[in-house]
């Protein structure tokens, strides 16, 4: 099984769309991990959470619905089907 980074973000209650980000690549190359232990390695390695959680809100800056500061990082299993 592989494994992925979510970032999840919260909105407000108003807010109709997603509210998760899925990371599946870094610098052009697809990121994907082994293991969970080796994808939580990676959030937690240096200021990659901070990193991580920059991109996400950047996805939603012309967005007229903000997300608000509140933010979850999870490595999750990669399935085929997921749609966030």
């Amino acid at each position: 099984m592989k494994w992925i980074i979510l970032v999840v973000l919260l909105f407000p209650e108003a807010y109709k769309g997603d509210d998760g980000v899925l990371i599946t690549h870094n610098a052009g190359k697809e990121l994907y991990f082994e293991s969970f232990e080796d994808c939580v390695r990676h959030v937690n390695y240096e200021d990659h959470s901070e990193k991580l959680y920059k991109y996400a809100m950047s996805i939603y800056k012309d967005n007229e619905v903000k997300p608000i500061q509140g933010r979850n990082i999870l490595c999750v299993p990669q399935k085929k089907d997921i749609n966030i």
